[in-house]
C-alpha cells in the first residue's frame, strides 16, 4: 500500500503514529499488523489543498481506526478589481461634473490614456 500510494501521489501520515491499527490472526502465531493510513489523490487535488493532513482517529469500540483526510485549501490569489465606466454615471451631476472635466483636462492624450485618467478622477 506504501508503494502504490507514493506512486499515485498519496498522502501519509505526518501525525504521530498511534498502536497498529488492524490486526489478521490475532493470537497466533500467524498474527500480522496491518496499517492503513494512507490517502490516494490527483495532481490537481493537491494542487488545491497542499496543507492536507491525513489523521489517525482513535476508536475504542474496534479494532480499526479510522482515519480522517482534513483538506487544507490553498490561499488564492486575489484579484484586483478593475473599475469600469458605467454610462449611468453620467446621470449623477457630481460625476458627470468630473467625467467632462477630466475629459477636457486631457485633449492631447491618447483615448486609452484619457480612459484611464478619466476613471482614476472618479474613482476619487
Amino acid at each position: 500500500m506504501t508503494t502504490f500510494s507514493w506512486n499515485c501521489h498519496g498522502l501519509g501520515n505526518p501525525a504521530p503514529r498511534l498502536p497498529i491499527p488492524m490486526e489478521e490472526g490475532h493470537g497466533t502465531d500467524k498474527c500480522v499488523e496491518i496499517r492503513l493510513d494512507r490517502a490516494v489523490a490527483s495532481s490537481s487535488w493537491l494542487n488545491l489543498f497542499k496543507d492536507a493532513k491525513l489523521v489517525n482517529l482513535e476508536v475504542s469500540t474496534s479494532d480499526h481506526s479510522p482515519i480522517l483526510l482534513e483538506p487544507v485549501a490553498a490561499e488564492l490569489m486575489s484579484r484586483t478589481c478593475t473599475l469600469k465606466f458605467e454610462n449611468a454615471w453620467l446621470r449623477e451631476p457630481v460625476c458627470k461634473f468630473k467625467v467632462e472635466d477630466s475629459w477636457k483636462q486631457n485633449q492631447n492624450e491618447t483615448l486609452q490614456m484619457k480612459l484611464s485618467r478619466c476613471l482614476e478622477d472618479v474613482s476619487v
